[in-house]
């Protein structure tokens, strides 16, 4: 079903938007673009919680149309304002190119709805606090995709940091090597200028293993960098490198490059006082916590879901628990696990980032 006339987003009403009443959620997509699968797996997946996916909104109609009937969105829409609109969508996710992200993030928030936006969280940190003021002058969540937070090995690590399993941690480091992306998906001019996407490869990519640094090593105090456009022809970089201070005064290190032709490797080390571990693609090269370390029993929280949908999904299932997450934690009146204030700071690491090579100074993250 194609949304025609378009109206002005309804201001929802506080028990309607209060979590305590959303015992049924409707649930809807802004942007169908190669992302959108894993959204709407999700939502799909939680009906049995009385969840719907509701509606899905692509300014392409060919696209809209078809997402919603491959995932059984009752109702498509060409304009985000028609979905928006509706008093049946509590809960949206944001499928959107970068500088999308502000001004549909704070109109869906004006229109009553819980958000949970797409990483980067805005182009930059004023863009962010716009977004997070909104967010809270309406009362609704906001949540910033960061799926990997959700892997086993980033779970273990986490919880071995918190437990002071090597120490006092005191080094950080991500390195990140990958070909330049030329699928069809990944080529869309939004992609390849400033102005839209925000960065390079430290935006579109390493941010991910930077997140998963900060979320282990706590927020960061200052960045020293250097990040260029040594081999593809656009006006946002291929290669970087990074120091970070954190506020606990642990050293960090950022390194990545998507202008090789070779094997990709993504790796994060973290070094402190009593012990190392090392990660590297999809498996420990290192694992050595303090003697004694007790180490608790993971938690099986994977999805039950079918094979064909599995096959479907970008990046392993880390989509599908963080949305899940999200869901419980608007019903329950909780923040979400990874906050506006948390996809603020990630943006605000990587525009030091960008600021440090321009200027050739060190840069404190504000």
């Amino acid at each position: 079903m194609r949304g025609t006339a378009i109206a002005a987003p309804r201001a929802t009403s506080a028990a309607t938007r209060g979590t305590s009443t959303l015992d049924r959620i409707g649930y809807g997509i802004i942007g169908a673009g190669w992302i959108l699968p894993n959204h709407a797996i999700a939502a799909r997946y939680l009906r049995d919680q009385n969840v719907e996916l509701t509606a899905i909104a692509d300014i392409d109609e060919r696209r809209a149309r078809r997402a919603a009937e491959e995932f059984g969105a009752r109702h498509w829409y060409t304009d985000h304002r028609a979905l928006l609109a509706r008093d049946d969508v509590h809960v949206v996710s944001l499928c959107l190119p970068h500088h999308l992200h502000r001004d549909v993030a704070i109109a869906a928030a004006r229109a009553g709805k819980h958000v949970l936006c797409e990483k980067p969280l805005a182009l930059d940190v004023a863009e962010a606090d716009a977004i997070i003021a909104a967010a809270r002058e309406a009362g609704v969540q906001l949540g910033v995709v960061f799926q990997h937070r959700w892997d086993p090995p980033f779970q273990r690590l986490r919880r071995a940091v918190e437990r002071r399993a090597f120490g006092q941690v005191l080094l950080g480091h991500v390195f990140h090597r990958c070909k330049n992306l030329t699928a069809p998906e990944f080529r869309d001019a939004w992609r390849e200028h400033g102005k839209t996407v925000g960065g390079g490869v430290m935006t579109m990519q390493t941010i991910h293993f930077l997140d998963i640094l900060l979320w282990c090593l706590g927020p960061v105090e200052s960045v020293t960098a250097r990040v260029d456009a040594l081999l593809l022809k656009r006006d946002v970089e291929d290669t970087g490198s990074a120091v970070l201070r954190f506020r606990s005064g642990a050293i960090g290190s950022v390194v990545s490059t998507e202008a090789n032709e070779t094997e990709r490797i993504s790796r994060i080390e973290i070094h402190g006082t009593t012990g190392t571990a090392v990660w590297e693609n999809s498996a420990w090269l290192r694992w050595e916590p303090a003697p004694g370390d007790a180490e608790p029993a993971a938690r099986d929280d994977e999805p039950r879901l079918s094979e064909a949908d599995r096959a479907r999904l970008l990046f392993g299932t880390g989509h599908v628990k963080q949305i899940v997450d999200f869901v419980d934690r608007v019903r329950r009146g909780l923040p979400p696990a990874v906050t506006g204030e948390d996809g603020r700071h990630a943006t605000a690491v990587v525009r030091a980032m960008y600021e440090s090579s321009e200027t050739g100074r060190t840069v404190l993250v504000r």
